[in-house]
């Protein structure tokens, strides 16, 4: 139980600090746990690393704006973080 607790506290932290470019340090912390216990936690549940579920959730997030709203792909670009156009398709590529 202790660790459904835990796991749901980074994902809180996460869904919370989204546009951010939170650290896992800083999602560890939030969770009361550390940062390797983090990182194997969502290696465990998701079967990929932390950085991966917060870029896959970015895009999750950045599709449904694209199906829903008239916001250019520039714009989502910025607002997730990405430097081009260029580097958030190759993103949302993957």
């Amino acid at each position: 139980m202790q660790k459904y607790i835990e796991l749901t506290r980074a994902l809180e932290y996460i869904e919370n600090h989204i546009l951010d470019n939170c650290l896992q340090i800083e999602i560890a912390q939030s969770a009361c746990v550390s940062l390797s216990a983090l990182q194997k936690m969502f290696r465990f549940t998701f079967g990929y690393s932390v950085n991966e579920y917060i870029m896959k959730r970015k895009m999750t997030l950045a599709t449904e704006e694209l199906s829903e709203t008239e916001i250019p792909i520039s714009q989502l670009a910025l607002k997730y973080g990405y430097t081009s156009t260029e580097a958030f398709s190759r993103a949302f590529s993957k």
